[in-house]
């Protein structure tokens, strides 16, 4: 009974875990007056950051050592979720201050 239900706990996590993670975001539209170049290099500049500025708010492979095996693994996963948060929330924001806007793509091209 018990392996049972360790099954089913695992999978209502999974579930979990996959329903909280990050949507794809939004292409940013450009500027009227802005190369394809210009363009690839404030995306660049903008995720950099962004990677920078998430994996100093959730550093990669901190010590989870005290909480054993489960609580190191659901704490590894939470700051994978929130880094992954905040990179997408810090890109948005730097290429909102370029001055580009997120628009939603209404249908994929055919």
């Amino acid at each position: 009974m018990g392996a049972v239900f360790s099954r089913l706990l695992t999978i209502a996590a999974v579930l979990g875990l996959a329903a909280c993670a990050p949507a794809t975001q939004p292409a940013p539209t450009p500027l009227p007056d802005t190369t394809a170049s210009a363009i690839s290099k404030d995306s660049y500049e903008c995720r950099a950051s962004a990677e920078a500025e998430a994996a100093r708010r959730y550093p990669y492979n901190s010590n989870y050592g005290a909480w054993g095996g489960y609580g190191t693994g659901m704490s590894q996963t939470q700051d994978w979720v929130n880094r992954g948060t905040t990179r997408d929330a810090a890109f948005n924001d730097c290429m909102k201050g370029k001055g580009y806007t997120l628009q939603q793509i209404q249908s994929l091209p055919k």
